[in-house]
């Protein structure tokens, strides 16, 4: 997410810099490129929970009191202490990547009709070797993760006049390539409806088609877009300095520009200034003008507004979260739990010949003496009972994520006459949650493709992404089952897919899942035969040598 993009970035002489000094004011602070709108803002903390629970527990404990906050009174060497002593499971991580693999474990498709320019393009969408199929799981991701992420078509700038045939575009890799924007990085827009006396204008004079005109009328029309570019710049024989950037696409009325505008701070008479290193406009195919910005955009469900939307898993991430905040609490009462402290009453410590007190030792192999009849050793502890209550808090957060992940994944069917057993996961699409994410991430590559294939003056084609998600022969219980291993990071994530596709569990997979349907059946005879005799339930347990031992679906929980 942070590698630069300099698509039509290059860069100017300083003869031909325009400069935008850095002002304080509100007035000032709208007419800045880095700029930033309210809605974006107030987006961001939501977004950077959802990153960071993607990176794992490095991204998360480098945050520190933002998502561990220190108690009252305590002291930073304590905190320290409390903030090392657990690591984030991945609960977040995991739904989304189950997800991503139910939408992509299909390949995306393009029609046979596409035409074989855009075809070739398919194998390497972006210019720099990532095939289309591997481009939509990054896209699918990302759209989870921030709501919805932007694709960027663009292609090298062809100086007008210059005269270039087809194949020397395809001999010198002018293509138009795709760029992935995360939520993160659109900091503001401006979003207008419709011009209708223009449209009509521009029909009648043969500038728009009847198509076009349409596609304008059915959505509200982006003005103006800026994305926050961080690029890499050379310093020095062997460094690298990096610069804030910032691509300002417009729609004017002689079509679609772009500005490059660069932060910097001299120490002249102009201090912090930011200065337009680059502009032109974006001409598709035959040189004619973008009558819209080619950004094309995948949200992850129906957005409030244009370019705003929370990330899809954002209640997860939230629980994620909290049982991070539990986990490190109750490890920490723990350790005070379990190392009791010795209490002494009575003791006369006795005195070296320098006259300093001797050391009290304890331990197996020590003895403590006292002429005082009244004197007391003792330990003293904490009640274990005390994380009674932080050990059902936790179990409680982990069933919550478990709950809110399958239900995300697919929802189960069931009707007046269905039993929880015979109840199956439905495989229409609108009946999962998450496939909403798959729609999406349809509309937004074929939104992609209609910018493509302007670049290349050739008809846009249609894309098939997978809908069906989930067989009509899965059993919802065993799903879950399934699911709360994955979670739990017991099974692994190909299994759990492939059996919410197929139906069908791997050998080894479906031999532990007998083995501890069988314990199970097992335990419930030997209390029901215990019933029978008036013992009531038998003081019984799992040996930690029994077959279930290790099993992937085994429930983990863990010990007061």
């Amino acid at each position: 997410m942070t590698t630069p993009y300099t698509g039509n970035g290059g860069s100017a002489s300083a003869d031909s810099l325009t400069i935008i000094p850095a002002g304080n004011g509100d007035a000032d602070t709208k007419s800045r490129p880095d700029y930033k709108r309210d809605e974006y803002k107030a987006a961001q903390a939501a977004r950077q929970l959802c990153e960071d629970l993607m990176s794992g527990s490095t991204a998360v404990k480098a945050r520190g009191k933002t998502y561990l906050p220190k108690w009252p009174a305590e002291k930073e060497d304590k905190y320290a202490i409390r903030a090392g002593i657990a690591h984030v499971t991945g609960y977040y991580q995991r739904t989304v990547q189950a997800s991503v693999g139910m939408i992509c474990k299909e390949p995306p498709e393009l029609s046979d009709d596409a035409d074989p320019l855009i075809k070739a393009d398919w194998e390497d969408i972006d210019g720099k070797g990532t095939h289309g199929e591997v481009f939509a799981k990054t896209l699918a991701t990302e759209a989870i993760n921030g709501g919805f992420v932007g694709i960027l078509v663009d292609a090298p700038q062809i100086p007008e006049g210059m005269g270039l045939t087809l194949a020397d575009e395809q001999a010198l890799g002018l293509r138009p390539f795709w760029v992935t924007v995360p939520a993160e990085r659109i900091i503001s827009w401006v979003v207008d409806v419709p011009d209708w006396v223009a449209l009509l204008r521009d029909y009648t004079m043969g500038i728009l088609s009847a198509e076009q005109v349409k596609s304008y009328a059915r959505q509200a029309i982006v003005r103006q877009v800026v994305i926050y570019e961080p690029t890499d710049v050379r310093s020095g024989t062997f460094g690298v300095d990096c610069r804030d950037r910032y691509r300002v696409l417009s729609l004017e009325d002689t079509g679609v520009t772009f500005q490059v505008w660069e932060k910097r701070n001299s120490q002249g008479t102009s201090g912090e200034h930011f200065a337009m290193i680059n502009s032109g406009n974006m001409l598709q195919s035959g040189h004619k003008p973008f009558r819209e910005i080619p950004l094309a955009i995948v949200y992850s469900h129906p957005p409030k507004a244009p370019f705003v939307c929370d990330p899809a898993l954002l209640a997860q991430a939230e629980l994620n979260i909290d049982h991070y905040q539990v986990t490190s609490d109750r490890r920490y009462l723990m350790r005070l739990c379990h190392a009791p402290t010795l209490f002494l009453a009575g003791f006369d410590q006795e005195v070296d010949e320098t006259g300093r007190k001797k050391e009290i030792n304890v331990g197996p192999n020590s003895v403590l003496v006292s002429k005082n009849a009244e004197a007391k050793a003792a330990y003293v502890a904490a009640d274990p009972q005390a994380l009674d209550s932080s050990k059902a808090e936790k179990d409680d957060l982990v069933d919550q994520m478990a709950a809110i992940g399958m239900s995300f994944l697919a929802r189960g069917k069931q009707s007046g006459t269905e039993t929880a057993t015979a109840a199956q996961l439905d495989d229409a699409a609108e009946n999962s949650t998450h496939a909403t994410v798959g729609r999406g991430l349809q509309d937004g590559m074929e939104q992609a493709l209609k910018f493509h294939a302007m670049y290349r003056g050739v008809p846009a084609p249609e894309i098939k992404i997978n809908t069906t998600y989930a067989s009509p022969h899965v059993d919802p219980q065993i799903a879950a089952v399934l699911w709360n291993a994955v979670a739990a990071d017991r099974l692994d994530m190909d299994s759990f897919v492939t059996y919410i596709a197929t139906g069908e569990l791997p050998d080894d997979v479906a031999l532990r899942l007998s083995s501890l349907k069988l314990l199970a059946a097992q335990m419930a005879d030997t209390e029901d035969a215990a019933g029978a005799a008036g013992k009531g339930k038998p003081d019984i347990a799992p040996a930690k040598g029994a077959p279930v031992e290790g099993d992937p679906v085994e429930p983990v929980k863990e010990a007061a």
